[in-house]
């Protein structure tokens, strides 16, 4: 594949994980304020699966990023690979103070399906971090996309 084609698919990516965040945060807010969202309901459990799904794919790739030395990684495409990079990174320098940057992936991937209110106030925090991760990858593929026009 081509890199033009690559930075598209990232971009899509990054639009479909961003559409899921913002979806599920809106219903947690408003749960968590009291308010019944029943009609964002649906949307918010088919956003927890597609960030289940993106969590999983974030993970394994974190995991072989660890486990080798070299800058490639196998079965990743070079901008997902830049945003595990990103996203370890930010875990080294303490640059976000979520449960996504200081516990275990799986730990969040936990919080998606608690009904526990403290637990929903805490995966509001990473998805608002992890909406700032995706943003900036998304600038960068904004920015090649841009430029090859």
């Amino acid at each position: 594949m081509t890199a033009d084609w690559l930075t598209f698919q990232s971009f899509q990516r990054s639009q479909k994980v961003l559409k899921a965040i913002n979806t599920l945060s809106v219903h947690l807010k408003l749960m968590l304020g009291g308010i019944a969202d029943e009609e964002r309901s649906q949307a918010a459990g088919q956003s927890v699966e597609t960030l289940q799904a993106f969590l999983d794919e974030l993970e394994a790739a974190a995991r072989q990023a660890d486990q080798t030395e070299s800058a490639l990684m196998l079965g990743v495409d070079s901008r997902f690979q830049q945003l595990v990079h990103d996203y370890l990174a930010a875990r080294r320098h303490c640059r976000f103070c979520s449960r996504l940057f200081t516990n275990s992936i799986g730990d969040v991937r936990g919080l998606l399906n608690s009904n526990a209110r403290s637990d929903q106030r805490a995966l509001v925090e990473c998805l608002a971090e992890l909406r700032v991760l995706v943003e900036e990858h998304m600038h960068a593929d904004i920015g090649q996309i841009l430029g090859t026009i």
